[in-house]
């Protein structure tokens, strides 16, 4: 945004303000036609990506750095597909609240050196009893955990 000032000398001076800084956020989620599949694809890119279930507020939220990117509610989603792609990726996948559903996850590292992490709530018993993970690495060094 620039604003026009006019100086002391009566002449037009241009002043400039800076803006926050803006990320540009490569992986996406889709939420599939019947509102069953929640589906993130990440890029070639390097990329990392947080997708947060938190019960107590009904959603479920994918980050990547510091920006909030898409919320999803709980109900509409029973199975999630994550496809990471190529680039050094990492993902983390993190309950909070009381896992109340059953919830397929499936995650593809694709190539690149890929760190994938799913990280339970304080109910962490209940979770493990309702939540079926499988993580493919890709091709890449890649950390599982």
């Amino acid at each position: 945004m620039t604003t026009a000032m006019r100086s002391a000398h009566g002449a037009d001076v241009a002043r400039l303000e800076l803006l926050e800084a803006r990320l540009l956020l490569a992986a996406t989620g889709t939420l599939s036609d019947d509102g069953g599949q929640l589906t993130i694809a990440g890029t070639a890119e390097a990329e990392s990506i947080v997708l947060t279930l938190d019960s107590r507020q009904n959603r479920f939220t994918l980050s990547q750095g510091q920006a909030e990117q898409q919320v999803f509610s709980v109900e509409t989603v029973r199975a999630l597909q994550v496809n990471l792609g190529a680039g050094d990726d990492q993902f983390e996948f993190k309950t909070l609240g009381t896992l109340r559903q059953a919830l397929n996850v499936n995650v593809d590292g694709g190539a690149g050196n890929d760190t994938v992490r799913i990280r339970w709530a304080d109910d962490g018993s209940i979770a493990r009893a309702r939540l079926t993970a499988v993580v493919t690495g890709g091709a890449g060094d890649d950390a599982i955990g």
